[in-house]
């Protein structure tokens, strides 16, 4: 699926795992949006930002124009992507296997969006300047917890302080 030209197999392997994150991720919000029809449209935006970065991530081009410079990106350890993969994994597999209510899949998604992966995806970005693809990454994925908070406060889950 990935075939970076410039990339050595650790980093192939490394995205190739944030891949999987984001795909999870992406199959968690199609699955709350199927499960809370009233926030569908909440959820549909989320679940198309996920699918965004996937596209990015898989975009041999955008890591080939990084030429010498992409050996200077920041990564995160490889077990920290796994610790974050295997969380959102158990998080859609708990989300499939019984009725979880709205508020605990607002703080389940919460949770993995302040994850190590999330994080390291605006560290590697904020290195760019305004005018890179990962600008526009680097927005949407800071705005997920946003988002997630956003909701949780209309629907009175948390209060503002």
């Amino acid at each position: 699926m990935i075939s970076y030209v410039r990339m050595n197999v650790k980093l192939k392997r490394l995205v190739s795992k944030c891949v999987d994150v984001e795909h999870t991720m992406a199959e968690l919000y199609q699955a709350f949006m199927e499960r809370f029809p009233e926030d569908a449209m909440f959820w549909e935006d989320l679940h198309e930002e996920e699918m965004k970065h996937i596209a990015f991530l898989v975009n041999a081009d955008i890591f080939d124009a990084l030429g010498d410079d992409i050996g200077q990106l920041p990564l995160p350890a490889e077990a920290y992507v796994e610790r974050t993969l295997a969380s959102a994994r158990t998080a859609l597999e708990q989300f499939r296997k019984r009725a979880v209510p709205l508020d605990e899949a607002l703080s389940m998604a919460l949770k993995l969006e302040e994850s190590v992966v999330e994080a390291f995806v605006s560290e590697a970005m904020e290195s760019e300047n305004n005018e890179s693809p990962f600008a526009t990454l680097l927005s949407d994925t800071r705005t997920h917890a946003d988002k997630l908070r956003n909701l949780m406060r209309r629907k009175g889950f948390i209060r503002v302080s």
